[in-house]
């Protein structure tokens, strides 16, 4: 399956498509180990990927800018525990995002949950009361 094929099967469930896909050869620390051939060819699979996701109007990010330091738990590229909480923050901006409540990278912040809170705040003041 391709980015295209995947575009429209999402668009058959919902009106709004919004991916995170790849990363970078960086955060997942194939830098470490692997040439800088092998990484760079890495990162163009990622590009190509969101090129098919653009070309069918799907907005598509890597993920990277918020997964900068991130701590891997083993060689294969899961997630250590002690970046639980930037993976969430992560989950919060991509979600947002996704949801078009903004659309630039939101900065990932120390309090996710006081984020949230504003978000939501700023969100009830738009919607009328019945």
């Amino acid at each position: 399956m391709d980015a295209a094929e995947l575009c429209e099967l999402a668009a058959k469930k919902a009106s709004r498509c919004f991916v995170v896909i790849g990363g970078s050869a960086v955060i997942w620390k194939y830098n470490d180990r692997l040439s800088v051939d092998q990484c760079l060819l890495f990162d163009g699979h990622v590009q190509r990927l969101r090129d098919g996701f653009e070309i069918k109007n799907v907005q598509s990010i890597t993920g990277a800018i918020e997964l900068q330091g991130l701590v891997l738990g083993d060689n294969i590229g899961h997630v250590s525990s002690v970046s639980e909480p930037q993976v969430f923050d992560a989950f919060v901006s991509w979600g947002l995002r996704g949801h078009g409540i903004v659309h630039d990278v939101v900065p990932v912040v120390e309090d996710c949950a006081l984020r949230l809170s504003q978000v939501f705040d700023d969100f009830v003041r738009f919607v009328p009361s019945p």
